[in-house]
């Protein structure tokens, strides 16, 4: 379907529905699937966007045509305060750098030594649960994410800092979500769109007047309020963190084969630079947030959705207790039914439902 033939989502003006996107996004999501057609607009201040929500349009986006688009700047300029120009926030050349240089740390060789980490975090959080107690779900799962992302990729205890680390995130989380809807993002993300395109159109000596503009545009402009300052504290608490790892590892006699080294030591193939502390900084808050928030939320669905029928709750724990031992990567594919329950969960309430993209 071609953009221009795509049905409009009609209703309120164009400012009415960005106030519905931001106060009722699942509603608005609704509204957009009534329409069951693979391409939906939406009337948005600066222009029209187009909603893919066929399994075919979203290939299309993110695989076939990949090359075609890149994040949009509404998206970086949310989350350039907690993510910085991490791999999550990064485009072009950077991202590709960033990507080449990370990509041999992630193989799956790699992950599965991590496993019986992910199994120890998990098993410490489950002793301190008594049977008849009533608990949030979403805390302990939180405090397990923390504790892996931690002990698996940096070889740091966080356990005794969770709470505080996980409530920093979900503060910098949510000033992001905010942020992504607010009118002054979006006008700075427009702007800095119109004048990267404007700079390849000016004469020489205006050239690097808009190309300093365009940088400059790329931070986050933060307005004083009440939201800036809780987002300020909680960034405060997330880089003291991460500069005492990075401070740490750095002072260690001994190597250490964990991430935050491999992030450290790491060597461009084709020049042979390394990360700076800011670049490292960017890209462990970026593995914190990939792997603390969006894995705390679906595992908490998951036990959510398992608490409500008991039936599904037996077969997997049956399916579990059939294991010979402590369960470890081989096991994975016996666990047919958890793996399901899992996707079914991801399926019905996905930790990131919506990704924003332009067209370049």
């Amino acid at each position: 379907m071609h953009f221009k033939d795509a049905p409009m989502l009609l209703g309120p003006s164009r400012f009415n529905q960005l106030a519905a996107l931001r106060n009722d996004p699942m509603g608005m999501i609704l509204r957009v699937s009534d329409h069951r057609a693979p391409i939906v607009r939406l009337r948005m201040p600066g222009g029209t966007i187009g909603v893919a929500t066929s399994p075919e349009t979203l290939h299309d986006v993110l695989v076939a045509k990949a090359r075609s688009f890149e994040k949009s700047p509404v998206l970086r300029l949310a989350l350039e305060p907690l993510a910085g120009k991490g791999l999550f926030t990064s485009e072009g050349e950077l991202w590709r750098k960033q990507r080449r240089l990370m990509a041999p740390m992630f193989q799956p060789q790699q992950l599965g030594h991590y496993a019986t980490c992910m199994r120890e975090c998990a098993e410490r959080v489950a002793s301190e649960l008594r049977d008849g107690e009533v608990v949030d779900i979403a805390h302990e799962t939180m405090r397990i994410a923390m504790s892996v992302a931690g002990k698996s990729l940096f070889d740091s205890d966080t356990f005794d800092d969770a709470d505080q680390l996980g409530a920093a995130i979900t503060v910098a989380l949510r000033w992001a979500n905010d942020a992504s809807a607010s009118m002054s993002v979006i006008f700075q993300g427009m702007i800095r769109t119109r004048l990267s395109i404007l700079a390849d159109r000016l004469p020489a000596p205006l050239q690097g007047l808009a190309t300093s503009a365009v940088l400059a545009l790329d931070k986050t402009i933060l307005w004083p309020g009440k939201r800036t300052t809780e987002l300020r504290d909680a960034m405060a608490v997330l880089d003291a963190r991460v500069a005492r790892m990075i401070d740490e590892r750095r002072k260690a006699t001994e190597p250490r084969a964990d991430l935050l080294t491999r992030l450290l030591d790491a060597r461009d193939e084709d020049d042979g630079s390394r990360m700076s502390d800011k670049q490292v900084r960017d890209e462990i808050l970026t593995l914190f947030v990939a792997g603390h928030e969006t894995t705390a939320t679906a595992l908490a669905w998951s036990l959510y959705f398992l608490a409500r029928d008991p039936a599904c709750y037996k077969q997997i724990r049956d399916e579990v207790d059939a294991l010979p031992g402590e369960i470890t990567v081989a096991d994975l594919p016996r666990l047919h039914y958890a793996l399901k329950v899992f996707k079914e969960s991801l399926r019905i309430h996905p930790p990131i439902y919506l990704l924003s993209l332009i067209h370049i």
